[in-house]
């Protein structure tokens, strides 16, 4: 589960390279964020420490971990 925050002109340059590369699943989780750590300075927050929205007693949580679930 994962709150991203980017700089608009970075993600799209981000997303544009990840578009070209055929090996990728287009995944936030699986792909373009472990391509950043080793390039960029990335933050990480406990999803736990923040729960909003949520469903009874439990968090809310949907995958939208490609650009198409995101839409």
């Amino acid at each position: 589960m994962g709150i991203f925050a980017f700089d608009a002109d970075f993600l799209i340059e981000q997303l544009e390279r990840d578009a070209e590369d055929a090996t990728s699943s287009h995944d936030f989780g699986k792909d373009l964020i472990p391509n950043l750590i080793h390039s960029v300075h990335v933050h990480a927050h406990r999803f736990e420490g923040s729960c909003v929205n949520m469903v009874g007693d439990r968090p809310y949580w949907r995958d939208v971990g490609t650009p198409g679930a995101y839409r």
